[in-house]
């Protein structure tokens, strides 16, 4: 016959429960990083009925940050970002749900909301490991709102900003001041039908790393390749080839839904 819990036991529980909590929502990033999303889905939902009233409020804005990245639907991970952004904002996931309100609002087309988001991040989070980042996002939404000049001093203030050992980081700024005169709708051609796009997650110094990326995305239904490197030697992760612009959004939403960061380049046009 099985031993009752003792008064004491039960009174603990809830305190034990909290205690375990950041081992749970450890195993559900682990799981996430992994690409096991439904595992980490199903981790994040037990703790939640298990652990979620008697979590601290740190843990609690973690739940949130991390059921806005398992999110199948961007608007639903919106919600939770914001939700960690105004109810948590002490937390150490609000500059990054910042920073990913941010880049959806981009992947929608709407950079004056993806501005506004960056330049809280770089105002309210003055010590954040994010702020030289943020100026890669802020020179993409300048770009996409036609500020050309302002795009080049934001890839420009973010080298200055990004730690000598970012390489990846530095390398994706070096590649945003050399196109940031150039506009993200370029102008038409007499007989062109239009202009292509493709989306790109990433910009690797390490060929093995881009081709790996690649292999991640593919298994996770996007149709991603890796560009040959050119100027800098950089290996171009991307999704999509000759995609319309509505396409191409809807490419970027969904990456980003997906936990990637993703901005939406235009092709060059064959001679």
């Amino acid at each position: 016959m099985r031993r009752p819990l003792s008064l004491a036991v039960v009174v603990a529980l809830p305190w034990l429960l909290g205690a375990q909590a950041p081992h749970a929502l450890d195993r559900v990033e682990r799981a996430l990083a992994e690409g096991r999303t439904a595992d980490a889905r199903q981790m994040l939902e037990r703790w939640r009925e298990e652990v979620g009233d008697s979590a601290s409020r740190e843990d609690v804005a973690r739940s949130w940050y991390l059921r806005g990245r398992l999110a199948l639907d961007a608007a639903e991970a919106e919600l939770y970002y914001l939700r960690v952004v105004l109810d948590s904002p002490n937390s150490p996931y609000a500059d990054d749900a910042l920073l990913r309100l941010s880049q959806y609002h981009l992947a929608l087309g709407n950079p004056t909301r993806a501005e506004e988001y960056l330049l809280r991040l770089r105002r309210e989070y003055p010590n954040s490991e994010l702020r030289p980042e943020s100026l890669l996002w802020l020179s993409q939404a300048k770009r996409q709102a036609g500020e050309l000049d302002a795009a080049c001093d934001a890839a420009t203030q973010g080298l200055n900003e990004a730690p000598v050992g970012a390489a990846e980081l530095r390398a994706a700024l070096a590649e945003a001041l050399i196109r940031c005169r150039q506009p993200v709708h370029p102008p038409a051609v007499a007989g062109d039908a239009g202009s292509a796009y493709s989306v790109q997650v990433a910009a690797l110094s390490n060929g093995e790393a881009a081709r790996d990326l690649a292999a991640r995305l593919r298994r996770a239904g996007f149709d991603a390749w890796v560009q040959d490197p050119g100027a800098g030697g950089l290996h171009r992760v991307r999704v999509g080839r000759g995609l319309p612009e509505d396409e191409a959004r809807e490419t970027a939403r969904r990456l980003v839904t997906a936990g990637y960061t993703a901005y939406i380049v235009a092709e060059e046009r064959r001679r």
